[in-house]
């Protein structure tokens, strides 16, 4: 089969839909003729609009028979696209009236560049949803194939806007982490037999890298780790103010913050914070294997692909309430969900930290639980059933 997946940003950039669409790609590839078409593989934030009139930033390349190239914008396209230059405040405010407009505008203009840059496939696949769900839309129907939208919304904040709902409608799957990602779309009446949960993947981390990053940290005691790019909504300031009420419950704990993002402010006195910042893969196994326990206190997650990569690691988690975590946690049985406040947080923590051999029973089950469904083999059949459906 020849697929061809649309993402605003692809593998090298870090992230986890970066990463969840290398990994399972990289899996059809061994069997099947995959493309990716994206705008960007550098972690840079640029908006939508500027990185289309920009063009992609990245020759063609192809790791692992995987084919990563970019989407770029012909003249007469850009030139159609500066209309939306002087209402691009739409895009930051989703549900003010000229969105969409502005979405099927953005939408034929970026649809007309995917049909042209896809390589002839049998299935269209959207990583992202909003404007570029409109886009692939438009594209399917030049290219007369079928649309499958993995949209990764996060309610309240992107892409769970009405006329992202309107893109959604006009794929054939739209595919959710979960059931709780699944009521997103449904909400924005999606019918419930175009909706296919699918559990995102993480890698199987290579072992044996926690205990001389310990030693060279000069880690002793318990660690607590933070993975993942700081931005606001994932929690790095409610585990800053959970951090010293642990550290008096605790004594010698540390904090880790791993991942790229601004620099943290000042640590709360009496309590060791260690501001590692952006890591490569090796290392973030060894962060991972080197915590007695992750914390992800996030305001929104459409699934939470760090709580797989600890469960694969056999570390335990302690997440917020965010319908999604919860799902995921209860799911595995691999750590506590607790609401999003800095005393709670401390709580769950410091009864994780203060009992090692329940710790160590939630890891094995989240290990149990990424083997038997977050691995990229297993995502990759599951996505070829949903494709040889179409």
């Amino acid at each position: 089969m020849r697929l061809t997946y649309v993402s605003r940003r692809a593998w090298p950039a870090r992230g986890g839909i970066e990463r969840y669409l290398y990994l399972f790609a990289t899996e059809l590839a061994v069997n099947h003729d995959v493309q990716v078409l994206s705008q960007q593989v550098a972690d840079a934030e640029i908006g939508h609009l500027r990185v289309a009139m920009l063009g992609a930033d990245f020759r063609p390349f192809t790791r692992n028979a995987l084919r990563t190239e970019p989407l770029r914008l012909t003249v007469p396209e850009k030139i159609r696209l500066l209309p939306l230059a002087a209402r691009s405040l739409a895009y930051r405010v989703p549900r003010l009236g000229l969105v969409e407009n502005n979405y099927r505008r953005y939408g034929a203009v970026i649809g007309d560049a995917m049909a042209r840059t896809a390589d002839r496939p049998d299935v269209l696949h959207l990583m992202n949803g909003g404007n570029f769900a409109a886009a692939g839309a438009h594209a399917s129907r030049r290219l007369g194939v079928p649309l499958v939208v993995t949209p990764q919304a996060h309610p309240g904040q992107w892409d769970d806007d009405p006329a992202s709902g309107e893109a959604y409608r006009k794929a054939q799957k739209v595919i959710a982490s979960g059931e709780a990602d699944a009521r997103t779309y449904l909400g924005l009446d999606v019918a419930r037999q175009r909706v296919a949960i699918v559990p995102p993947c993480s890698a199987p981390l290579p072992q044996g890298r926690g205990e001389p990053l310990r030693r060279n940290r000069r880690i002793e005691g318990p660690l607590v780790l933070f993975l993942g790019v700081r931005r606001e909504y994932k929690g790095v300031d409610v585990l800053l103010q959970a951090a010293p009420q642990v550290g008096r419950e605790v004594p010698g704990v540390t904090f880790a913050f791993v991942g790229p993002g601004a620099a943290l402010p000042k640590a709360p006195d009496g309590v060791r914070i260690l501001d590692v910042g952006p890591v490569d893969e090796e290392e973030k196994a060894g962060w991972l294997e080197a915590a007695d326990v992750l914390a992800l206190p996030s305001g929104y997650e459409s699934f939470g692909i760090v709580v797989a990569e600890a469960w694969s690691l056999g570390t335990p988690v302690v997440t917020s309430t965010a319908p999604a975590l919860v799902e995921l946690v209860q799911a595995g049985a691999g750590g506590l969900a607790v609401p999003r406040e800095p005393g709670a947080l401390a709580l769950a923590l410091v009864d994780v930290l203060r009992d090692p051999a329940a710790a160590r029973d939630m890891g094995a089950k989240g290990r149990a639980h990424w083997r038997a469904h977050h691995t990229p083999e297993r995502t990759a059949r599951r996505l070829m059933e949903i494709y040889s459906s179409l």
